[in-house]
């Protein structure tokens, strides 16, 4: 919260990047990408941070049923290139992102009751694999963003390899595939800093199903 009114500065100053080579070629390229990332270090940093480098994004969240909150939460996040996208009516325009090349971001390491049960952290937990479903329907490739927190308020931007699927895989097994990459690769994000990610809700059940396969 401390830092919303500093966002502007400190994706200007503070945060350095590390970058797959063909992630970057992709930027250079400007050709659209389904981001996803998680609520790790300053997750608020990772839109911001896209906009700063001109990527022109359509950005899924939780749109705050308090008008007031959202307002303020909104005054900070703005962009140049950023579009925000209240998760209930977000479908269709993420399908259309294509049609005006822009990139995709979300953070699906929250619990889903309508999704499906995947293994996390040993786990099996109520997961989306809209977003896997989404960037296989429009040919988008699925890159990885980490925001790893740094000492005085500094951050590192990390854009990860993107997730492949094997060819056999189609569908729904295609989804979960790409899904359970990005699970693993939160889970060691989550397991180097424990205390960087915020749960704001119980993450899995009581009773907890067998995982999906």
């Amino acid at each position: 919260l401390a830092e919303y009114p500093h966002l502007e500065r400190i994706v200007a100053e503070r945060v350095s990047l590390r970058c797959d080579p063909a992630v970057r070629e992709m930027l250079e390229e400007d050709r659209p990408m389904f981001v996803v990332s998680g609520h790790v270090g300053n997750w608020e940093v990772a839109p911001k941070y896209l906009d700063h480098i001109g990527m022109r994004l359509n950005l899924v969240y939780a749109n705050n049923r308090n008008p007031f909150v959202e307002w303020a939460q909104q005054r900070f996040r703005h962009g140049r290139h950023l579009r925000y996208l209240d998760k209930d009516e977000a479908l269709r325009p993420m399908l259309e992102s294509a049609n005006e090349n822009r990139s995709i971001g979300l953070l699906p390491d929250q619990r889903v009751d309508s999704g499906v049960f995947l293994d996390f952290f040993g786990e099996s937990a109520g997961t989306t694999i809209s977003p896997a479903r989404v960037a296989l329907r429009i040919g988008y490739p699925i890159v990885p963003l980490q925001i790893r927190r740094l000492d005085g308020a500094r951050f590192e931007a990390i854009f990860h390899p993107p997730l492949t699927v094997p060819e056999e895989k189609t569908d729904k097994a295609a989804a979960i595939d790409l899904t359970m990459q990005f699970n693993r690769l939160l889970e060691q994000w989550i397991s180097d800093d424990p205390g960087s990610w915020l749960c704001t809700k119980r993450r899995w059940p009581k009773k907890r199903p067998a995982a999906d396969t």
